[in-house]
């Protein structure tokens, strides 16, 4: 049901699917006319996994052209399944992956508010060009990963015993993921706190352990 029936937001209603195309086609123009993008990110992940793979140093020396990995040993683990894909293969799941992503933690949102689901589309198309996301697509950032962890997370429709662990394997390859453990302290979720903070660790643990180097090398 519309909080607001206006004619502009029954417009984006009926046509939110044509908006969406439009908006995706459009980005997707962009980044291949962007000389900066390249989804270069993306590649330096599937290096590194592939490095670690390989057996071969995966902190000591760049690991694609200059490019160093500068993630923690988990994350090479973590990214493995992009070590099996040929590049241009890859970039197409990344790029269809992420937009997709993107919607499904939209449409959460959306439905979270009590607004039309429809309206999902019209906001990740918005959302696709917000600079934070934008970036992160044309650079092949894990972000949107990232946050669709977070997301599905902590906005589940029925609290579960395994609440707080998309927060620990976010943690697990980029460190900001663990403010919403601060976050779920001043919310008074403590379990949820508690699970998220030991899945970090044990994907700490795990990973020194599976990639050794990472327990001593030192810039």
């Amino acid at each position: 049901m519309l909080l607001r029936i206006d004619p502009v937001q029954s417009w984006l209603v009926a046509n939110a699917r044509t908006v969406f195309a439009v908006a995706v086609a459009a980005a997707l123009v962009m980044g291949v006319l962007w000389p900066g993008g390249g989804l270069i990110d993306m590649r330096v992940y599937q290096a590194g996994a592939q490095t670690w793979l390989q057996g071969g140093p995966l902190y000591s020396q760049p690991v694609l052209g200059p490019m160093e990995f500068t993630y923690p040993p988990i994350a090479a683990v973590l990214f493995a399944p992009l070590a099996v894909l040929p590049l241009p293969m890859l970039c197409v799941v990344w790029v269809l992956g992420n937009v997709a992503l993107l919607w499904m933690i939209v449409k959460r949102c959306v439905e979270a508010v009590g607004l039309p689901p429809q309206l999902a589309l019209v906001f990740a198309a918005a959302a696709l060009w917000l600079e934070p996301v934008r970036t992160s697509l044309l650079l092949g950032q894990i972000n949107i990963v990232l946050l669709a962890l977070v997301a599905f997370d902590l906005c589940r429709r029925r609290s579960s015993k395994w609440t707080g662990v998309g927060v620990g394997l976010a943690a697990a390859v980029k460190l900001t993921p663990l403010l919403f453990v601060v976050y779920l302290l001043f919310a008074r979720r403590f379990r949820e706190a508690a699970v998220a903070t030991a899945t970090f660790v044990a994907t700490v643990v795990i990973g020194l352990l599976i990639v050794p180097e990472a327990a001593h090398y030192d810039r």
